[in-house]
């Protein structure tokens, strides 16, 4: 008789753990389904929201890129143009836009005029004629955190870009002296002897705009243009919606007086952190 209640005591246990084992994996699977769900939600806001953000960055480039002066101290031409935490359906969303000056950075025929770009950008080789062509990795792209990474101090488009993707030797590159870091106005100013360059670094660190238009000639007959303000600019968006990150980058373009988006890449894929 003890056998018998032992069996089905037995029997009800087993029973009992399958059930159990049942339904914790029927709410795993429901579970996975709504986290995916979630995440799916939010990386589509995360997109609606970095579409949106286009008209953040014209009305920035229509009404504040010509005035623009940098901080020559720092080793990149950044600036910081939206920083915003919102609140969209009751999510946690934040949303960076910082923006980058083609011509605050090295160019790209560095090598033909004379100057050295820093050394995080010799690291990465020939790869500034890949950025936002052909490789979309994180690494080679600048953010507010790495604002000096490769794409924040190498140009792509200054001189402009042949059609190939690659720049036209013989290119002209421009030189924004109101947002280039230090270390690239020291190179200039020396290597196409341009004289005392004290007073603009110190008008810079005051926050004076400087007023230049003038080309200038090295020993080997190559050429820069020096500025004041610059026509392509670089932007990174990133948009962060719970724990779903999103990243663009743009480079706009004053073409005939208007401001054109001239490349636009997705940076890597959607993170979950």
């Amino acid at each position: 008789m003890s056998s018998r209640r032992a069996a089905a005591i037995l029997l009800v246990l087993m029973t009992s753990t399958v059930l159990i084992v049942g339904v914790s994996i029927i709410a795993r699977v429901y579970t996975t389904r709504a986290i995916a769900s979630h995440q799916n939600h939010d990386l589509i806001l995360c997109d609606q929201i970095l579409s949106s953000a286009q008209e953040s960055i014209r009305y920035w480039l229509e009404h504040q890129a010509s005035t623009v002066v940098v901080d020559p101290v720092l080793g990149a031409p950044i600036v910081s143009c939206v920083d915003d935490s919102l609140g969209i359906e009751g999510l946690g969303t934040r949303v960076l836009i910082s923006a980058w000056d083609q011509q605050g950075m090295w160019p790209e025929n560095w090598a033909e005029i004379g100057l050295d770009p820093p050394a995080i950008a010799d690291s990465v080789g020939g790869a500034v004629h890949h950025l936002g062509q052909f490789d979309s990795e994180s690494r080679l792209y600048p953010d507010h955190l790495k604002p000096s990474m490769f794409g924040g101090v190498v140009a792509t488009h200054n001189p402009w870009p042949a059609r190939s993707g690659r720049t036209r030797s013989r290119g002209i590159a421009s030189i924004n002296v109101n947002t280039a870091p230090e270390m690239l106005i020291n190179q200039l100013f020396a290597q196409f002897d341009l004289g005392n360059l004290d007073e603009i670094i110190e008008q810079r660190k005051r926050g004076k705009f400087i007023a230049m238009s003038q080309s200038a000639r090295n020993q080997v007959g190559e050429e820069i243009m020096l500025v004041s303000v610059s026509r392509v600019w670089s932007f990174r968006t990133q948009v962060t919606v719970n724990q779903v990150t999103r990243s663009l980058w743009c480079v706009y373009a004053n073409q005939g007086g208007q401001w054109q988006l001239v490349q636009r890449t997705v940076i890597g894929e959607s993170s979950h952190e």
